[in-house]
Parts: structure tokens; sequence; C-alpha cells
């Protein structure tokens, strides 16, 4: 199996940083660069020997036949792609990302990146409330969904060879649309972050010495970066609507049976969701893992995409640093 020559990292955050840990551990014979506006990262990840070398542009970084990962904030996304296509300089390359919004991504990717690179989206189902690359670890996308968002005109190669490096990180592949990706994510992790925030907000000074680790487990995802979650709760905010609106069905149905002292009702409710519960233990993935279609270099066929990648915007913005 052809694998990448060189792997460029932008951004040596959490997720970069893993990245880089974890291809060093599966043996990966090829050049890691890393790039980082912060340079305490780079400098902790060249400490780590997590990369080869530390390059000052990407530029610098851009091999042919290479692999780009982006691992920054979307809300840097616009910059590092408009920097991307004027580095390329036609040079062939794979970029790909590790964000959790996609549609507006592929737009991005569609109208800034040259024609001899190839976009491909990914996005691993692992992470953690901690950031930078201090709260990296190889072990991060262990028995992890990676979810990756090939256009489906793309040619096979590139794609394989991708699927290939996502197995060397311990992680399994599943390619899927975009739009499904942003629809996924909305009800397996953006509402999820945005009900621990409202748990969190709605205790009291009074209230705090009082909590146990059922609230703090609950809330734990609350302590993610804010800047970092405005921008993937506005990214994907109709997707996100959609969620919330479903929630907001159920949670009437709970109040009402409540009100009704509808005690069948609620044990049906309860038990319902401890069996979802009880089917996430952390080495049970496999159901994830064979989501994607039988055929290794195929899309997936969704027939509930929303199709709201109109409504959706491109970030406008760019952050200080690269680093998430």
């Amino acid at each position: 199996m052809k694998s990448f020559p060189t792997v460029t990292i932008v951004g040596l955050g959490l997720m970069g940083g893993s990245l880089a840990l974890a291809l060093k551990k599966s043996g990966y014979e090829g050049t890691i660069l890393g790039v980082d506006t912060a340079g305490g990262n780079l400098a902790e990840a060249l400490a780590a020997k997590a990369i080869d070398s530390a390059a000052a542009s990407l530029e610098e970084a851009i091999v042919e036949e290479g692999l780009i990962v982006v691992a920054a904030p979307l809300r840097a996304y616009p910059a590092i792609f408009r920097e991307l296509a004027r580095a390329a300089g036609g040079r062939r390359v794979v970029v790909t990302d590790v964000g959790s919004v996609k549609t507006c991504v592929h737009q991005l990717a569609e109208t800034v990146l040259p024609d001899g690179a190839v976009f491909i989206g990914g996005h691993p189902m692992a992470g953690s409330e901690r950031g930078g690359f201090a709260a990296a670890r190889a072990e991060l996308f262990q028995e992890a969904c990676y979810f990756l968002t090939p256009a489906a005109c793309h040619e096979q190669e590139s794609l394989r060879t991708l699927q290939a490096l996502v197995r060397r990180l311990g992680a399994s592949p599943v390619l899927i649309t975009p739009e499904e990706h942003d629809r996924v994510a909305a009800r397996v992790s953006h509402v999820p972050h945005l009900l621990a925030a409202l748990l969190a907000s709605s205790l009291s000074a009074a209230e705090v010495p009082f909590t146990g680790s059922g609230f703090r487990d609950t809330t734990r995802i609350a302590a993610g970066e804010p800047q970092l979650w405005q921008d993937i709760l506005l990214h994907n905010r109709e997707e996100i609507l959609s969620g919330l609106a479903g929630l907001e069905s159920a949670l009437h149905q709970v109040k009402a049976a409540l009100r009704s002292g509808d005690q069948p009702g609620l044990a049906v409710f309860l038990q319902q969701a401890k069996l979802v519960r009880d089917g996430l233990s952390p080495g049970d993935k496999q159901p994830l893992a064979t989501a994607s279609p039988p055929g290794a270099d195929r899309l997936a066929d969704f027939s509930r995409s929303p199709g709201n990648a109109a409504k959706r915007g491109v970030v406008s913005t760019t952050p200080p640093g690269y680093s998430l």
C-alpha cells in the first residue's frame, strides 16, 4: 500500500499533536513536519520528537505527493487555505483536516484550493476538554470512529492511502457525505456540548459545593475552549437547531409524564435510555466502524441528508494562532 512521503500538520495542539505522536508510535517511516504560529507548541512537539522538523511557513512544508493535515480552529481555515493555495505552486498534494464541521469546509476548499490539491475532509470522533500540545497523547484515536468526507469525483488512490493512515492511528475510517456528517455530529457531539454547557451554567454558586461525580461527568465537556465551540455551533447551526427541536419535543413528553404521574411511561423512557447508554462501553466501537458501505472506495448513500448547505456560512475571521 502506497503511503504519503510526508505528513505536514498545521496546528500542533491537542488534535495535531496527538496525530503526530500516534504516527510516530505506529512506525510511520515518512517525514512529519509541523507548522504552528504558537511557538510553544512547536518547541514541545520537537522536544517530544513528535515531529521531525518545524517549518517556518506552509511553503516550506509542502512536498509533492505529501499530505497536509489542517488541525486548527475553524476560524483559522480561510487564512490557512488561502496560504495553502499560494504555497502549493501547482504541486500535487492531498489536504485533509480534523474539524468538527464539514459542509462549510468543503465549500471553502472547492472555492480556494487549486486544481492540484485534493481535499478529503476528516473528523476523528475523539478529543478532550483540554488543549495545546501538552494535552496531546498517542492513544487519543485508539478505537475511535474517524469520519472521512471525500468528494464523489476524487480518485480512489488518495482516499485509500488516507484510509490506511487513519488505521495507523488506531482509528476506524468511516466514509460519509459532508451533509450527513454534520447531521450526525450535531446529534452525537454538538448538541451534547450545548446541553452540558446549559447544565453547568444553571448551577448557582451556593449549589457548587454539593455537586458529585455525576454532575462533574455530565458537564465535563463544557470545559472546552469557548471560542472554538462558538465557531462549531454557529457553522453547524441548522443541524444543531434540528437536534434541539427533537429534544424539546422529548422534554415536553417527559414533563407531561411527570405532571400526570405516569409511572409506566417514565419507566419505559428511563429503561430505553439505560439500554442505549449501556451500549456505549469504550471497547464497543464496532457498530460505528462498520457504518461505511461494503466497498472501501464507495461513498455512503444517505437518504436523510437535509441539504442545508446553502444556509451555512463559511468562517471569515482569523485567530492569532493555528493551534487547537
